[in-house]
Protein backbone atom coordinates (compact mmCIF):
# COMPACT_ATOMS: atom_id res chain seq x y z
CA UNK A 1 0.00 0.00 0.00
CA UNK A 2 1.12 3.27 -0.89
CA UNK A 3 -0.59 5.47 1.91
CA UNK A 4 -0.08 5.29 5.54
CA UNK A 5 -2.87 3.99 8.06
CA UNK A 6 -4.13 1.99 4.99
CA UNK A 7 -5.78 -1.27 6.14
CA UNK A 8 -6.28 -2.46 2.47
CA UNK A 9 -5.49 -1.62 -0.92
CA UNK A 10 -6.01 -2.21 -4.46
CA UNK A 11 -3.72 -4.88 -5.94
CA UNK A 12 -3.18 -3.44 -9.24
CA UNK A 13 -3.02 0.20 -8.17
CA UNK A 14 -1.53 0.34 -5.23
CA UNK A 15 -4.37 2.53 -3.94
CA UNK A 16 -5.42 2.76 -0.27
CA UNK A 17 -9.29 0.90 -0.13
CA UNK A 18 -10.01 1.16 3.58
CA UNK A 19 -8.37 2.51 6.76
CA UNK A 20 -6.86 1.01 9.84
CA UNK A 21 -9.24 2.03 12.83
CA UNK A 22 -9.02 5.90 13.91
CA UNK A 23 -8.63 6.90 10.33
CA UNK A 24 -10.56 7.57 7.33
CA UNK A 25 -10.01 7.05 3.33
CA UNK A 26 -10.04 10.78 1.85
CA UNK A 27 -9.31 10.18 -1.92
CA UNK A 28 -6.36 7.64 -1.68
CA UNK A 29 -5.31 8.85 1.79
CA UNK A 30 -6.12 7.64 5.48
CA UNK A 31 -6.69 10.53 7.94
CA UNK A 32 -7.30 11.05 11.61
CA UNK A 33 -10.75 10.92 12.66
CA UNK A 34 -9.75 13.66 15.17
CA UNK A 35 -8.22 15.95 12.57
CA UNK A 36 -11.81 17.42 11.58
CA UNK A 37 -13.41 15.81 14.43
CA UNK A 38 -11.91 17.05 17.88
CA UNK A 39 -12.00 13.84 20.31
CA UNK A 40 -12.98 11.60 17.96
CA UNK A 41 -11.15 8.14 17.82
CA UNK A 42 -13.15 5.79 15.12
CA UNK A 43 -15.13 7.12 12.19
CA UNK A 44 -15.92 6.30 8.43
CA UNK A 45 -16.37 9.11 7.09
CA UNK A 46 -14.65 13.05 7.63
CA UNK A 47 -17.59 14.41 9.37
CA UNK A 48 -19.34 10.81 10.91
CA UNK A 49 -17.85 10.14 14.33
CA UNK A 50 -18.30 6.47 15.29
CA UNK A 51 -16.65 6.72 18.82
CA UNK A 52 -15.30 9.01 21.23
CA UNK A 53 -12.42 9.26 23.42
CA UNK A 54 -13.32 8.51 27.10
CA UNK A 55 -15.99 11.60 28.73
CA UNK A 56 -17.13 12.02 24.89
CA UNK A 57 -19.47 10.84 22.81
CA UNK A 58 -20.45 11.20 19.13
CA UNK A 59 -23.14 13.97 18.19
CA UNK A 60 -23.83 13.75 15.00
CA UNK A 61 -20.75 15.71 13.54
CA UNK A 62 -17.77 15.61 16.15
CA UNK A 63 -17.94 15.05 19.91
CA UNK A 64 -19.68 16.67 23.04
CA UNK A 65 -18.73 16.17 26.90
CA UNK A 66 -20.57 13.87 28.45
CA UNK A 67 -21.59 16.07 30.81
CA UNK A 68 -23.21 18.89 28.02
CA UNK A 69 -26.01 16.00 28.55
CA UNK A 70 -26.49 15.76 32.30
CA UNK A 71 -23.95 12.62 32.75
CA UNK A 72 -21.12 12.84 35.29
CA UNK A 73 -17.84 12.15 33.17
CA UNK A 74 -18.76 8.79 32.32
CA UNK A 75 -21.08 7.93 29.00
CA UNK A 76 -20.85 5.60 26.54
CA UNK A 77 -18.33 6.49 24.03
CA UNK A 78 -20.46 5.29 21.10
CA UNK A 79 -24.43 6.34 21.75
CA UNK A 80 -23.85 8.88 24.94
CA UNK A 81 -25.92 6.59 27.13
CA UNK A 82 -25.56 7.28 30.51
CA UNK A 83 -24.59 5.36 33.63
CA UNK A 84 -25.16 7.90 36.20
CA UNK A 85 -26.08 11.94 36.36
CA UNK A 86 -24.81 15.08 37.93
CA UNK A 87 -26.88 16.52 40.79
CA UNK A 88 -29.97 18.20 39.59
CA UNK A 89 -30.72 15.72 36.68
CA UNK A 90 -32.18 11.52 36.80
CA UNK A 91 -31.54 8.69 34.95
CA UNK A 92 -34.35 7.79 32.36
CA UNK A 93 -35.27 3.83 31.30
CA UNK A 94 -33.88 4.52 28.32
CA UNK A 95 -30.66 5.83 30.10
CA UNK A 96 -30.61 9.68 29.35
CA UNK A 97 -30.19 12.43 31.77
CA UNK A 98 -32.67 14.56 31.98
CA UNK A 99 -33.02 17.59 34.08
CA UNK A 100 -35.19 17.85 37.70
CA UNK A 101 -38.35 19.71 37.95
CA UNK A 102 -38.05 23.56 38.54
CA UNK A 103 -36.86 24.00 42.05
CA UNK A 104 -36.09 20.96 42.87
CA UNK A 105 -32.66 20.74 43.24
CA UNK A 106 -31.86 16.67 43.44
CA UNK A 107 -34.36 13.88 42.56
CA UNK A 108 -34.91 10.21 41.74
CA UNK A 109 -37.33 10.65 38.50
CA UNK A 110 -39.59 13.06 36.77
CA UNK A 111 -42.10 13.84 39.69
CA UNK A 112 -40.29 12.28 43.04
CA UNK A 113 -37.91 15.15 44.46
CA UNK A 114 -35.61 14.43 46.92
CA UNK A 115 -33.89 18.28 47.95
CA UNK A 116 -35.79 21.30 46.79
CA UNK A 117 -34.48 25.08 45.96
CA UNK A 118 -33.93 27.58 48.42
CA UNK A 119 -37.36 29.10 49.98
CA UNK A 120 -39.24 25.78 48.41
CA UNK A 121 -39.80 22.67 50.94
CA UNK A 122 -40.80 18.69 50.52
CA UNK A 123 -44.09 18.09 50.34
CA UNK A 124 -45.74 14.40 51.23
CA UNK A 125 -45.96 13.63 47.77
CA UNK A 126 -42.06 14.34 46.91
CA UNK A 127 -42.87 17.72 45.31
CA UNK A 128 -41.61 21.18 45.95
CA UNK A 129 -43.62 24.08 47.28
CA UNK A 130 -43.06 27.45 47.79
CA UNK A 131 -42.87 28.98 51.59
CA UNK A 132 -45.39 31.54 52.30
CA UNK A 133 -44.16 34.82 51.70
CA UNK A 134 -42.81 35.46 55.69
CA UNK A 135 -40.93 39.14 56.25
CA UNK A 136 -37.49 38.66 57.40
CA UNK A 137 -37.34 35.06 56.60
CA UNK A 138 -34.57 33.76 54.62
CA UNK A 139 -35.24 30.03 54.01
CA UNK A 140 -37.51 27.56 54.98
CA UNK A 141 -37.15 24.40 56.48
CA UNK A 142 -36.96 21.33 53.98
CA UNK A 143 -40.16 19.71 54.88
CA UNK A 144 -42.63 22.25 55.87
CA UNK A 145 -43.83 25.71 55.17
CA UNK A 146 -42.33 27.12 58.13
CA UNK A 147 -38.96 29.33 58.51
CA UNK A 148 -35.59 27.88 59.33
CA UNK A 149 -33.25 30.43 59.02
CA UNK A 150 -34.30 34.84 59.61
CA UNK A 151 -32.40 38.01 57.96
CA UNK A 152 -29.27 39.32 60.08
CA UNK A 153 -31.18 40.36 63.54
CA UNK A 154 -34.29 38.18 63.61
CA UNK A 155 -34.84 34.86 64.76
CA UNK A 156 -37.24 32.15 63.34
CA UNK A 157 -40.22 31.36 66.00
CA UNK A 158 -40.45 27.70 67.75
CA UNK A 159 -42.91 27.04 65.01
CA UNK A 160 -40.90 28.66 62.25
CA UNK A 161 -44.60 30.78 61.50
CA UNK A 162 -42.44 34.39 61.52
CA UNK A 163 -39.44 35.55 62.49
CA UNK A 164 -39.09 37.50 65.81
CA UNK A 165 -36.25 40.60 66.41
CA UNK A 166 -33.79 39.86 68.58
CA UNK A 167 -34.08 42.91 70.08
CA UNK A 168 -37.18 41.35 71.44
CA UNK A 169 -35.53 38.86 73.81
CA UNK A 170 -34.28 40.94 77.02
CA UNK A 171 -30.72 42.69 76.78
CA UNK A 172 -29.81 40.87 73.21
CA UNK A 173 -28.37 43.01 70.72
CA UNK A 174 -27.99 39.82 68.10
CA UNK A 175 -28.80 36.60 67.82
CA UNK A 176 -28.19 33.57 65.93
CA UNK A 177 -30.25 32.90 62.53
CA UNK A 178 -31.76 30.12 62.84
CA UNK A 179 -32.45 30.16 66.72
CA UNK A 180 -33.28 31.96 70.05
CA UNK A 181 -29.75 32.00 70.65
CA UNK A 182 -28.68 35.53 71.83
Amino acid sequence: CESKNCKTCDSTTGACKTCVEGYYLSGTSCLSCSTKMDKCVKCEKESECKECSDTYYPNGNGCSTCKSQGCTDTCNKTDGTCEKCLTGYFLTSANKCKACSSNCDECESENVCITCSNNYFLTDSKTCSACNNKPNCEDCSETSNSCSKCSNGWYPDPNGSECIECKEIEGCTSCKQDSETC
